[in-house]
């Protein structure tokens, strides 16, 4: 995603990217959970939410690697 993202002056094109902006929002509000949800709704734009579940889902490399050798300890 472009981290600097402007909304067009044009009002046609304006109405187009709202129009846009609204599926994807609605999109990725639809397929996360609620408790996810609650974490980003306070957020005002949709890049804001984005950035926030690839901090919550991706995170940092160390923090998953020690997810998984958690998980795998604990298995065997």
């Amino acid at each position: 995603m472009n981290e600097n993202i402007v909304p067009p002056t044009n009002e046609k094109a304006l109405e187009a990217y709202n129009t846009k902006n609204e599926l994807a929002t609605s999109m990725i509000y639809s397929a996360i959970l609620d408790d996810v949800l609650l974490m980003i709704s306070s957020l005002t734009s949709i890049k804001e939410a984005w950035d926030k579940l690839k901090q919550i889902y991706l995170g940092s490399n160390f923090s998953r690697r020690f997810t998984i050798v958690q998980k795998l300890l604990q298995t065997h």
